[in-house]
């Protein structure tokens, strides 16, 4: 929608709001407006036309303004970009509109050929995008007509690092609606800017609600000359946020709109969601999908046994410190006791007898970081988690072929984008934080069954607790096997599959790994440590036992120093031999005279 046209520092409004309608359709998709000097005759004449392919997303808009009059003229053009889209109904996840940017960095990328987008993931109801409201002025202009105005390109990070903008989008979770350069199909140079000197505003369009808005786009200034015509064209993207289909529209992808798909939540886990990856797990589960199950429940469930089968040798090693170090550890408290009990007067004692405690039992303190590389596993599970999210592949899509919709179209697992919907009802209630409920979902319930047999059976028995710590264990428990079902309630069930068969799969490998670890003694402490004593005895040049070796004479030496100190006219330990370590001098003789002594 072209708001307004200002002419040399004059604006024009062309919405027709109060003044009747200004714009002429001359033919299907093309309208005319024209504007007449102070004496009603035609000044300047502005075409929009509007194309649309079948099949296609993109949408090309030109914008045309001609000069009729015999003065050359300054115009800058107003008109509306992209539309917020409406909020889904449900709200797990939360509210996760956004405002996104396209933009090349001309300094790393002097050939303009890769657009980036991952500075800018604003929320919707962000402060970076709401501002703060302009103040409303006196005069007609556009700032009247929409009078809260928040600018957001160019913005602070914009122009300290020189990006140049080249598309802008409202996202949801499946769709977007982004404009773009109006490029041809078969471009293949360098990626332009969208409109060089475009600015952008978020425009409020229901001031009494807050609800609507849209971008607006303020053009650079551009001189037309009598007769001459000034070119406004863009394109607009509206359409699912999928790389394989925007791929397929010429014009979108030569301006890398396929940016703009992004398996991320923002905030938080941003950090741990690498495009990297959550681009590798969604093509592996295209491939999945596409050439071996053809379906796209079982594809998710295949996607976790790979997944899980990768990470097993990490899961293994760390599983098996993890229960090693914490027999170690219930093996040792009786003497830890003791020695807390006799030297509880003397720390720095105590933290003697207690590190060769250690080294006589073979309990290593890095036994501690065994449960360091489940955490670097984090990401992993946190970028399949969004990929399986914001994969718009799975709107709309049936599990296990559409099974349960063969009994009499029953809605259970019909839609892998939506809970599973066991029982459907007519009507639903509105519930704080979850949104609409208006079925009875299962798989968040055996999800909490999963969940506390993993608690049963798998969590090792800790004696020796304070009630501060059993009461924390017991927190944990009800945390895990209550809450987070209730907090996946609403939950899109093609996620609900992937918790349920990473926990299954979880069972049954530590369990695997706890019975392998027993059967070779892995986790006996008495074992692992005459093992361990017997592999020092073969290796004694090992990295680690020279370093211990060098902390133990380092140790010895300390300890001789502080008893010579205590003792009058003790000869402290190394001194007689000092004379013996000096390296002897060089010869004093001038090097010439030698040499010519020895010629």
């Amino acid at each position: 929608m072209v708001l307004g046209l200002e002419i040399n520092g004059v604006y024009t409004d062309l919405t027709g709001i109060g003044r009747g309608l200004l714009w002429e359709q001359t033919q299907p998709g093309r309208f005319v407006a024209t504007i007449l000097d102070d004496q009603d005759r035609p000044a300047f004449q502005v075409t929009r036309t509007y194309r649309l392919e079948a099949g296609s997303y993109d949408i090309a808009v030109r914008t045309n303004v001609q000069n009729v009059t015999s003065q050359p003229a300054e115009l800058v053009l107003y008109q509306f970009g992209p539309v917020e889209l409406q909020r889904e109904q449900a709200s797990y996840g939360g509210d996760i509109r956004r405002v996104r940017f396209g933009y090349i960095v001309p300094a790393a990328d002097p050939g303009r050929r890769t657009v980036l987008s991952d500075a800018f993931i604003w929320r919707q109801q962000s402060g970076d995008v709401l501002g703060k409201r302009a103040p409303e002025q006196t005069q007609w202009g556009p700032e009247d007509l929409y009078p809260e105005v928040h600018p957001i390109w160019p913005n602070t990070r914009s122009q300290n690092r020189n990006f140049d903008l080249v598309w802008a989008a409202f996202t949801d979770r499946y769709f977007g609606v982004a404009v773009h350069p109006a490029l041809p199909p078969d471009h293949a140079g360098p990626i332009p800017n969208l409109l060089p000197g475009q600015r952008l505003d978020r425009v409020l369009l229901n001031r009494r609600t807050g609800d609507g808005a849209a971008m607006r786009l303020t053009s650079a200034p551009v001189t037309a000359n009598p007769g001459q015509t000034a070119d406004f064209s863009v394109a607009v993207y509206a359409g699912p946020q999928s790389s394989g289909i925007i791929r397929q529209e010429p014009r979108a992808a030569a301006a890398g709109i396929d940016a703009i798909v992004l398996y991320n939540f923002g905030g938080l886990c941003a950090a741990c969601t690498f495009p990297i990856l959550t681009n590798a797990l969604f093509g592996v589960l295209v491939l999945l999908h596409n050439y071996l199950v053809f379906d796209w429940a079982l594809a998710i469930i295949l996607l976790v046994v790979i997944v899980r089968t990768i990470l097993h040798p990490v899961t293994r090693w760390s599983q098996v410190r993890m229960q090693r170090f914490g027999k170690q550890m219930q093996a040792m408290a009786p003497k830890q006791k003791k020695l807390q009990e006799k030297f509880k007067d003397d720390p720095k004692r105590m933290q003697q007898e207690m590190r060769k405690l250690w080294a006589e039992e073979g309990v290593n303190p890095a036994g501690l970081l065994g449960c360091l590389p489940m955490f670097l596993q984090t990401p992993v599970w946190i970028a399949l988690f969004a990929t399986l999210f914001f994969a718009v592949e799975l709107r709309h899509q049936p599990a296990f072929f559409g099974l349960f919709q063969t009994f009499g179209g029953w809605t259970f697992l019909g839609d892998l984008a939506a809970p599973d919907s066991f029982v459907k009802f007519a009507t639903g209630i509105t519930l704080p934080w979850k949104g609409v409920v208006d079925s009875v979902n299962v798989l968040p319930l055996l999800l909490g069954v999963v969940f506390y047999f993993h608690q049963k059976y798998l969590t090792p028995a800790t004696p020796n607790m304070t009630p501060e710590q059993a009461q924390q264990q017991k927190i944990i428990k009800v945390m895990t096997v209550v809450m987070f079902p209730i907090f996946m309630y609403t939950a899109p069930s093609g996620l609900t599959i992937y918790f349920i068969t990473n926990s299954v799969l979880a069972i049954f490998e530590t369990r695997w790994i706890r019975a392998s670890a027993e059967k070779k003694g892995l986790l006996d402490p008495e074992q692992y440590k005459q093992r361990k004593q017997a592999k020092r005895a073969g290796k004694p040049g090992g990295f680690m036992a020279r370093l211990q070796a060098a902390a133990e004479q380092a140790q010895a030496l300390r300890e001789q120093q502080q008893a010579a100190k205590g003792r009058p006219g003790a000869t402290p330990p190394g001194a007689g031999k000092s004379k013996q370590l000096r390296p002897s001098r060089p010869d004093p003789v001038d090097p010439n005279k030698r040499f010519k002594r020895r010629k």
